[in-house]
């Protein structure tokens, strides 16, 4: 049951900072592709992405950076 509890605790965090980083990540990607739908899809790769490398990549005082580069290296 602990591993469980992790594992819910872990997709409860992540659900708050796709949550509170959406807005900024996704007018960023639409600053980026001029286009809605590619905007949205970027901005769900970058979170897939970003997730995947969280504890290696970004740290948490950064996250909002760490989404935005992410944006930037997908959009490349």
């Amino acid at each position: 049951t602990k591993n469980l509890e992790t594992q819910e605790l872990t997709a409860r965090s992540l659900n708050k900072l796709f949550l509170n980083h959406w807005t900024d990540v996704y007018s960023f990607a639409k600053s980026k592709t001029r286009n809605h739908h590619q905007a949205e899809d970027l901005t769900c790769e970058t979170f897939v992405k970003a997730f995947q490398d969280l504890k290696l990549t970004i740290p948490a005082k950064n996250l909002k950076i760490g989404f935005l580069q992410f944006v930037k290296i997908l959009f490349l």
